[in-house]
Formats: C-alpha cells, sequence, structure tokens
C-alpha cells in the first residue's frame, strides 16, 4: 500500500473521530444548557429536539467516514470511492478540511506511473 494512501486513511479516522467529539461536546453543551434553565419552558424541547435532528445525520457522517477509513487501512478498493466523497464533503470544513480534503483527492485521483514489463526471454535476439 502506498505511504499517502495509508496517511490518507489515518487522517480520515482521526477526522471522523474529531467530528465525533465535537459533536459530544456541543451535545453535551447544550443538554446541560437545556438542564440548568427551567425545562417547563416548551421551546426548550423544541430547541433541544433540533439540536438532536441536526447531530443524528452528522455523527452518522463521522461514523461511516472512519467505517471506510478503516477498511481503506486494510486494503479494501471499495473504501476508495467512499473516502473520495468524504474527501469531496470535508473541504466544506474551513481550514483543517480543506486540507485534509485537497489532499485526499490529490491522493486518491492521481496516476501512478506504471513500470515497464520485463521484456520476454525468447522475444528478442532470438
Amino acid at each position: 500500500m502506498d505511504v499517502h494512501v495509508r496517511a490518507v486513511a489515518i487522517l480520515h479516522i482521526i477526522f471522523g473521530a474529531l467530528t465525533l467529539v465535537g459533536i459530544a461536546l456541543v451535545g453535551l453543551f447544550f443538554g446541560a444548557f437545556v438542564a440548568l434553565v427551567q425545562p417547563d419552558l416548551p421551546f426548550l424541547a423544541v430547541f433541544a429536539s433540533l439540536g438532536a435532528v441536526v447531530a443524528v445525520p452528522y455523527a452518522m457522517l463521522a461514523i461511516a467516514q472512519v467505517v471506510a477509513a478503516v477498511y481503506m487501512l486494510r486494503g479494501s478498493t471499495a473504501a476508495k470511492p467512499w473516502v473520495l466523497v468524504f474527501g469531496v464533503l470535508s473541504l466544506l470544513s474551513f481550514p483543517l478540511g480543506t486540507a485534509v480534503g485537497g489532499y485526499t483527492l490529490w491522493v486518491l485521483l492521481r496516476q501512478l506511473p506504471v513500470p515497464p514489463a520485463p521484456p520476454h526471454p525468447g522475444a528478442a535476439g532470438a
């Protein structure tokens, strides 16, 4: 496996894990906020529900990113398109995600040179 492909997989594992930690911290913050303020107010229930509606898809994407990167690290060729999609999505997360996404696109879309085939022993000079 290419060193750059390994680095991309590791970066996506770290990026997905950091996303999950960020979602957990934001959820903990807003959960504590709702618990400390009077819970009888109806808009706080809507506020907490809206936070869950936003956080769950982000968490699912982060988990899928980690899973795809782990499969890529294990050598699965089916993980390449998935990691490529997560690289494109991470371009929107400035500045760290932009760097990870750009590096991902460079690594996964580059054309590696193919070494020439060794000459057949009976093809030339026989």
